[in-house]
């Protein structure tokens, strides 16, 4: 058994924090990056740092970062939260208020 499984056994808050040179703005796009960030999701590790801690004239690299494990009680939750931000200018909300006053079957 490693520590980070001894800790979920023990239901004990545990964080990561380091300078890990692993840029995560690279996620789409670099092998090595996607298996790093899901074997951390895997073990329930989310990075609480999301904007750059590198910055120079040409890059702004995330590469610096501390983790935190979220443990979730299976029994009594079992879906994580879903947030949505939604911008609507007025003429987004008039198209969509046109559309509704329209029968179904003409839309289509």
């Amino acid at each position: 058994m490693n520590i980070i499984d001894y800790l979920k056994v023990e239901n004990k808050q545990c964080y990561i924090m380091g300078d890990f040179n692993i840029n995560l703005t690279n996620y789409g796009s670099h092998t090595e990056t996607q298996d790093y960030i899901d074997a951390m999701f895997q073990h329930s590790f989310i990075p609480l740092i999301n904007k750059p801690t590198r910055i120079t004239t040409t890059t702004a690299t995330v590469i610096d970062n501390i983790y935190i494990a979220i443990i979730y009680l299976v029994q009594i939750i079992r879906h994580m939260e879903l947030f949505i931000q939604i911008f609507l200018t007025l003429t987004n909300i008039l198209l969509t208020k046109q559309i509704n006053d329209t029968k179904v079957d003409t839309v289509i």
